[in-house]
């Protein structure tokens, strides 16, 4: 009885995955774009806004680099790797929209051998350290080759999205292989090679007013995201690559309006201490003179007149830290 059960349940499951499978094949062999909004748990962002498309196509030829910049949209638009590349520092951003410490690990984990970075700059902003990396997972798994760390990264998620999402995916490179997928271009942005995303905007699309009634909030990082940065510290440590960790800058006010920042940096800096990785934060700094109607574009992102004060800075940090002394000296 158990038995025919089991296989009663076992009949039904296969049927709905192949029967579920047909429906998305149908729909998107009709127009990916058209019923992209209509199956709720199959995404797809190939191309999209964020350029992770351009980044991770890049990534994958990306070698012997000094600084690997991980973390999400705050990294990619704050790091500009041509500032580096001035100052004798070969980089590569690895940032990408929303991403979390659960996919820098899946991240680092396929590009730490490839790249061979000697520094992973890592950023703990909070506004991503609390959610569930569902997101970030969809982005990375619709604009990547489907390699080994973005499978395991899928399966380890456990979301019937990620999983749906995975599943559409793989029928859009039936019809059009990552290879042919076209970046979409957008006004306000424009990638630099590298991994870099320029910021277009003159001044900050939200004004004081805006600024100012932003509603208080409270940092955390949650267990799971928690998690994965033990295991990030852990993979640097075992390929040997040093990690840096920091604290990309935002709005003045939108940091003030932040009611527990002493708490969560204080967390992150004794996480820091016990492992001996540097920490950075850009929100404490006086030197660094960030105009908030003009060197951001909204209360978090850089502009890029900010992303070059900031940048300027950081590497004079690195200087301190003895990481431009050792890759000028290689030349």
């Amino acid at each position: 009885m158990k038995k025919l059960f089991f296989l009663r349940g076992l009949t039904v499951a296969i049927t709905t995955v192949v029967f579920y499978a047909a429906f998305i094949l149908a729909c998107y062999s009709i127009g990916p774009h058209t019923f992209n909004s209509w199956i709720p748990n199959a995404l797809s962002t190939s191309g999209g806004q964020g350029y992770t498309l351009l980044r991770l196509n890049e990534a994958e030829k990306a070698s012997d680099v000094d600084i690997l910049f991980v973390g999400s949209s705050q990294v990619n638009r704050g790091f500009d790797v041509r500032i580096f590349e001035k100052n004798g520092l070969k980089a590569f951003n690895l940032g990408t929209s929303a991403q979390t410490l659960f996919n820098s690990y899946y991240l680092l984990k396929e590009y730490l051998p490839t790249s061979k970075p000697k520094h992973v700059v890592l950023d703990l902003y909070w506004g991503v350290a609390k959610n569930d990396g569902v997101e970030p997972s969809i982005d990375i798994l619709s604009n990547s080759d489907f390699d080994e760390s973005t499978l395991e990264m899928v399966l380890d998620l456990k979301n019937g999205t990620v999983f749906g999402s995975l599943a559409a995916n793989a029928i859009l490179r039936l019809r059009t292989p990552i290879y042919q997928v076209k970046q979409k271009e957008f006004r306000d942005s424009e990638y630099i090679s590298g991994g870099f995303t320029k910021s277009l905007a003159t001044n900050n699309k939200l004004d004081a007013e805006d600024l100012q009634k932003m509603k208080p909030l409270e940092a955390n990082m949650n267990d799971f995201q928690l998690e994965y940065l033990k295991k990030i510290i852990a993979l640097c440590k075992s390929s040997n690559t040093k990690l840096i960790f920091v604290l990309t800058p935002v709005t003045k006010e939108y940091k003030r309006k932040v009611t527990n920042y002493n708490s969560y940096t204080n967390k992150i800096a004794r996480i820091a201490k016990e492992n001996k990785i540097p920490f950075l934060d850009y929100n404490q700094r006086e030197e660094l003179s960030l105009v908030s109607s003009e060197d951001f574009s909204d209360r978090n992102h850089l502009a890029q007149s900010g992303a070059e004060k900031f940048d300027s800075l950081f590497i004079k940090d690195l200087g301190k830290l003895g990481v431009s002394q050792l890759s000028l000296s290689r030349k």
